[in-house]
């Protein structure tokens, strides 16, 4: 069965709020969806991520990315945290036009 991604999107997006103003790793994300009920890959998550960054626009991006080299590891960790833009929209103070709600559900 194919993940729901708009509740997949808000639950990320939730998950970094509790989180603020911290860092959350791929890693945290995931095992935080996993206990919610949601399998979702790594990549999946990443490539939410990304889209969080860009979906209203990129001057006002919901989530911010870094890269960051962790010693002893060949690959770069991708670290995310909400913006003050991700937290209006949780907390209900950033208007969505109804015609574009159902990329997201809180």
């Amino acid at each position: 069965m194919k993940p729901n991604y708009p509740v997949i999107r808000g639950e990320i997006l939730k998950i970094l709020y509790s989180a603020h103003p911290d860092w959350c790793n791929i890693k945290l994300i995931q095992f935080t969806l996993d206990d919610l009920g949601y399998v979702v890959s790594e990549e999946a998550i990443a490539s939410e991520l990304h889209y969080l960054t860009e979906k209203i626009d990129k001057v006002r991006p919901l989530v911010e990315l870094q890269e960051k080299q962790i010693p002893g590891r060949k690959q770069k960790m991708l670290l995310a945290k909400i913006t003050a833009w991700g937290i209006d929209l949780i907390e209900n103070r950033l208007e969505i036009p109804d015609a574009d709600k159902n990329w997201i559900v809180l």
